[in-house]
């Protein structure tokens, strides 16, 4: 046996780094996939088989379907049907695989354990054999060939000389034949490529940290490059210098990469009068450029008004629109202090910019909530029609007059940015943007000419969950993820002739404030944030702040300084929540009659700007040592309030200015950081792990809790509560587990332990019956003890509850019980039936059906959500490498299910048992959510539960006869041997029953275990069952896989006593050596006939004859037959008599 050196690939993690990552996540993108099989899409295939690595000869297209879930490694086989999925993978692949599939429903895992896996040439041998049972009964089979945008001419020829198909067909491995001969096989690519597209939390937060991350840099690194060469020198830039961070990022972005598609738009800057429409039409599509200096973009000599800039992934959808400003410089201590930073022109163009920026935040919520984006553009048109008829501006009024002015897309992009179908009524999973552009804005002071367009986008992601009310419409519930939002939505610049020397003078002579008029300085030009509640001042500007005895002051060097005093300033709030990790927020409210003094983009409704203080900062610090203690001895300033609570304009303000302090002063994730500055992105993620889950409808009572809304769930505990009249229930334990795994035995301990307790009704198929799970005879029983239930309570306390133990039949799933308990047709019973707590007993000795391949359902029933807690059977000890195994698995599976031990279900600690009885375990809000989030409508019977190929059945025998004791244990002890490979068929794996032996006059149950080699046998002491006739009944309950009543029928009488046979008259043809031997020594020393005498050696006769043997040998011969044939002539006789009264065991 060769032994080879294993190494993990060094892309594999033993953690999981992305932090979207779920078993909702894996388990939807598993639906997508199953979803192609189910419609015409995949030409009706029966199944998708991807092959990674050298078995395929790295194909692109099965690699790229394998790392949906995430990036494959080598040797790893994925066949996805409708109803299950087969993965075979080697010992070191499947501890890093499992967390990404192990939740899968009715997944098989092929794959050898690691003593196994040592032998090289049986490694080989049993991938080639995991392969043809795979795709064993597969009429026609999908195989993504080519990969996303890079469409191949499909050839099965090629399919065929992968390694792994070719030694398909050979003898050895009964494939029967060339694959592509016993198989049909068709290319499904166009169909898997679709649903790459599709988005959700996990490849939200790849766009989120990888793409929009990298984007937000680059633009970035614009504002710096204008900042510095506006400070240096305004007049001189060109748009192409502005425009280089944008534009390289784009090119270069797009090299190297074989999926990138060109885009239809490209990354433009364009300076006041060059934005005019056919201009930056032609710019956006890249027919021309355009690289103009500032000075020459203005109408008639004059400055640009303003700046339009837009940004483009080059690989992604991710893209955004803004309009920046050319202003003057504010310097308010210089003898030229009356000329405002903002002329007529500029301020009227904030004002319409900022209604803008509304708009379109007001179409994206119109269409989230419609799913029209015709409405959506209605409302955005209409919103900037209203809204600048209210400025009232002639020259604005007359220009929007004409409404094919304004422009309003909104779009849908796939993966690699190119536009998609955005159907009215139908929610796409899909990254959008809505743009809204105002072409050719007339001058206020020359309407002849044009100043330039305004151009306003965003990218942002829609949530929507479709909510089934209790009168059964369906209504929509939505969030919505600005994915663009804290990219800075206003930003100006003033165009100065003295460059930075203005800029530098200015902050001296702020910093050294010598004028009475303000007092002394008590914060010297530290970095705040500034803004106010309105959109176009998010996220809030980055300023100095200066703050005297008498007044404050806002400085920006872009722009110049703002000055605040009690002319101005109306009254000042302070919020600060104690908490040393809190950022304070300073609220300015400005008087009315003075809003015209402040930069068009500080001035709202409520007259209120904010001024936020970083936690531990210097102007923190500052404030509480310095400004309100001298403020509160003399100032000319209005009083400092202090407010519990900020309005609530300002909550989610205050929540991004917080994130961000918070990302930048601990250790965080990528995506944590990526996303501090989102807004409401932990509430839009909860809303999208269940909007991404499926086009399936929730039922209302359950949305507050799959949302995450916590103000509408209960608050004083952990678990979810209905809204019933219903005071008195019945609360039902579920026990659940497969064949063998003693939850029986469980129920019986619960019992017994607990009668002092509580007065417990079991609900248990009978061993003997083999008749599958029916849901209405299980529901009959809940009715029968609902009225029970009644009658009993209006007898006692109103409000007694009944206890109920309910074991599920045979391998059963335990989703269809539970499924057909809350389902109940009555709803006067369905109203009083409450799930206590789910417990799932797993034998780990018997869990295996071989390899590491599970018994059927076995790992269904310990799905999250479904299951609170996990019995441990066997293996119970200390270091026990089964238990720990199998525990592995499980927990990859149930990252928060309870492990209890005890052997053979024989519970014992008082703790567990608590657990175990439970009247609320399994309603726990997060295990309400996972059942949601992993099947989604499963509560209204929307999620089918396709049963796999391969399912453990039982069958039952009656019979009345005894058994022979060591005919049957030697018939159990034989089954392993004649174990058959998959499909497992005729294979028995547990045998459970009761008989009566030939020695005994007791009835006796019989257990085996046929893995473990375990057999239990036990007499309980009584007769069997009466049926009537004055004859025992016994019964044999057998569990395997695709049993034949038949062969096991043959199997069972042959552990009776069985008919004799009757015996052939002897002759002496049937005589051996060895008896004539005998015969002769028995008879040598009898008397010789006469004429013979015997010389001491050998027989003589007076003729002189001589032989060894006595003369008479042939008489004896002849005596020994005869006497033969009369015992078996008796022994026949006998024979006939007891074959004239045999009866068959099955008589």
């Amino acid at each position: 046996m060769t032994s080879r050196t294993r190494k993990r690939p060094s892309s594999a993690r033993r953690n999981i780094q992305i932090e979207t990552f779920s078993p909702f996540v894996s388990g939807g993108r598993l639906r997508l996939v199953q979803s192609q099989l189910h419609n015409r899409s995949t030409d009706d295939a029966d199944a998708i088989l991807c092959i990674s690595g050298i078995d395929s000869r790295y194909n692109e297209g099965t690699t790229e379907l394998s790392g949906f879930e995430e990036e494959i490694i080598d040797d790893i086989i994925i066949l996805i049907k409708r109803n299950e999925v087969h993965v075979y993978c080697n010992p070191i692949n499947y501890h890093y695989l499992l967390p990404y599939v192990s939740h899968w429903r009715n997944i098989r895992f092929h794959c050898m354990t690691d003593s196994e896996y040592e032998d090289e040439e049986a490694a080989e041998e049993f991938k080639i054999h995991s392969f043809v049972a795979m795709v064993t009964n597969c009429r026609k089979i999908g195989i993504p060939y080519s990969t996303t945008g890079s469409l191949h001419s499909f050839d099965k020829m090629v399919v065929e000389k992968w390694p792994i198909i070719q030694a398909y067909a050979l003898d050895e491995y009964t494939g029967g034949g060339f694959f592509t001969m016993k198989h049909e096989v068709v290319d499904v690519s166009s169909a898997v490529h679709k649903i790459f597209n599709e988005v959700d939390p996990t490849s939200l937060e790849l766009l989120i940290t990888e793409q929009l991350s990298m984007f937000e840099r680059q633009w970035k690194t614009m504002l710096i490059t204008t900042d510095m060469e506006m400070l240096n020198n305004s007049r001189q830039i060109q748009e192409e210098k502005v425009c280089e961070a944008l534009r390289s990022y784009y090119k270069h972005g797009k090299v190297g990469s074989e999926t990138a598609v060109d885009r239809q738009t490209k990354p433009f800057v364009l300076f006041g009068t060059n934005t005019k429409k056919t201009v930056m039409e032609s710019v956006r599509i890249g027919e021309t450029t355009i690289n103009t200096p500032l000075m020459k973009a203005g109408i008639d000599g004059d400055r640009p008004k303003l700046m339009v800039c837009h940004g483009v992934c080059p690989n992604g959808p991710i893209t955004c629109g803004r309009t920046y400003f050319f202003t003057g410089f504010s310097d308010p201590l210089s003898d030229k202090s009356g000329a405002p930073s903002e002329d007529e022109e500029t301020r009227m163009l904030v004002q319409v910019y900022g209604i803008m920026i509304d708009s379109v935040i007001q179409a994206i919520q119109v269409y989230v909530k419609t799913l029209s984006s015709h409405l959506a553009r209605a409302a955005a048109v209409d919103m900037v029609c209203e809204e600048c008829h209210k400025l009232g501006s002639p020259m604005i009024q007359k220009y929007i007059q004409r409404r094919s002015n304004i422009i309003f897309t909104l779009e849908a992009h796939d993966n690699s940015g190119q536009s998609c179908q955005l159907p009215d009524g139908e929610h796409v999973l899909r990254v959008k943007t809505a743009s809204i552009s105002l072409t050719d804005i007339p001058s206020y002071r020359n309407p002849a000419k044009i100043l330039g367009s305004l151009l306003y986008s965003d990218v942002f992601i829609d949530s929507v969950i479709q909510v089934q009310k209790d009168d059964g419409t369906i209504a929509r519930d939505y969030e919505v993820l600005n994915l663009t939002g804290q990219i800075p939505k206003y930003l100006a610049w003033s165009v100065r002739d003295k460059g930075k020397d203005e800029v530098t003078i200015l902050e001296e002579n702020l910093k050294n404030m010598k004028n009475e008029g303000y007092g002394p300085v008590l914060i010297s030009g530290e970095s705040v944030h500034v803004g106010s509640h309105k959109n176009i001042c998010q996220p809030p500007l980055e300023a100095s702040l200066f703050m005297y005895q008498h007044k404050i002051v806002l400085f920006c060097p872009q722009t110049g300084a703002v000055i605040l005093d009690n002319s101005i300033i109306k009254s000042l709030q302070f919020f600060d929540d104690d908490n040393s990790r809190s950022v304070a927020i300073l609220l300015i409210e400005i008087k009315i009659t003075m809003k015209s003094t402040l930069p068009s983009y500080l001035v709202s409704n409520d007259n209120l700007i904010l001024v936020s203080f970083n936690p531990k900062s210097k102007a923190y610090k500052h404030m509480y040592s310095v400004v309100l203690p001298e403020w509160r001895k003399e100032s000319e300033l209005p009083d400092v309030i202090k407010i519990q609570e900020l309005p609530e304009c300002f909550t989610q303000i205050h929540e991004v200015l917080q994130n961000i302090y918070s990302n930048t002063t601990k250790t965080v994730t990528g995506f944590r950081k990526a996303t501090a500055s989102l807004q409401n992105i932990d509430r839009f993620l909860y809303h999208f792990s269940a909007g991404s889950a499926g086009n399936v409808p929730f039922e209302e009572k359950y949305l507050s809790l799959v949302v995450n809304r916590e103000a509408a769930l209960s608050e004083s505990s952990g678990t979810f509560e209905f809204l019933s009249s219903e005071t008195d229930q019945i609360i039902i334990n579920i026990i659940a587990g497969i064949d063998g795994s003693h939850k029986e035995n469980l129920c019986n301990t619960l019992v017994k332990i607990t009668k002092d307790r509580f007065s417990w009704t079991v609900l248990q198929q009978d061993l003997s019956q083999s008749t599958p799970f029916i849901p209405q005879q299980l529901n009959q029983s809940l009715k029968s003890l609902s009225l029970t239930h009644r009658n009993r309570s209006s007898m006692t306390d109103p409000k007694h509850k009944s206890r109920v133990l309910l074991v599920t039949p045979g391998s059963m799933d335990v989703y269809d019980v539970i499924l057909a308990i809350k389902n109940h047709p009555d709803l006067q019973v369905r109203q009083k039936l409450s799930i206590g707590a789910v417990t799932v007993c797993i034998d780990p000795m018997h869990s295996f059906i071989t390899h590491r391949m599970t018994f059927p359902v076995l790992l269904n029933q310990c799905a999250q959500g479904w299951v609170n807690f996990i019995l441990f059977t066997s293996s119970t000890s200390i270091n026990n490498s089964a238990l720990d195994d199998l525990q592995k698995l499980i927990r990859s599976i149930n990252s928060d299910v309870s492990f209890f031990l005890a052997d053979k279900g024989e519970i014992t600690r008082s703790m567990d048992i608590d657990a175990v009885l439970s009247e609320t375990a399994f309603m726990e809000k997060s295990k309400v959510r996972a059942r949601h989030l992993l099947y989604p409508g499963w509560s209204l019977g929307l999620q089918k539960n396709y049963p796999p190929s391969i399912v453990l059945q039982n069958c039952v025998l009656k019979f009345k006869r005894p058994l022979e004791r060591q005919l049957l244990i030697n018939r159990l002890r034989e089954l392993k041997s004649s174990f058959k490979p998959y499909p497992f068929d005729g294979n028995v794996y547990f045998v459970d029953g009761q008989v009566q032996f030939g020695d005994s006059s007791q009835t006796t149950e019989v257990k085996y275990a046929t893995l473990t080699d375990s057999l239990s046998i036990v007499s309980n002491g009584h007769v069997g069952l009466q049926n009537g006739d004055g004859h025992h009944q016994y019964f044999m309950s057998f569990t395997g896989c695709n049993l034949q009543e038949k062969a096991l029928k043959d199997w069972l009488r042959a552990c009776a006593k069985q008919i004799p046979q009757k015996k052939k008259l002897l002759e002496k043809k049937d005589l051996k050596k060895e008896e004539i031997k005998k015969i002769h020594s028995q008879h040598h020393l009898d008397p010789l006939p006469a004429g013979w005498f015997y010389n001491g050696t050998q027989f003589v006769s007076f003729d002189g004859e001589k032989q060894d043997i006595h003369p008479c040998l042939e008489d004896f011969i002849q005596q020994y037959i005869n006497s033969k044939n009369k015992e078996v002539e008796k022994f026949n006789a006998k024979a006939d008599m007891e074959a004239r009264m045999f009866v068959d065991l099955f008589s």
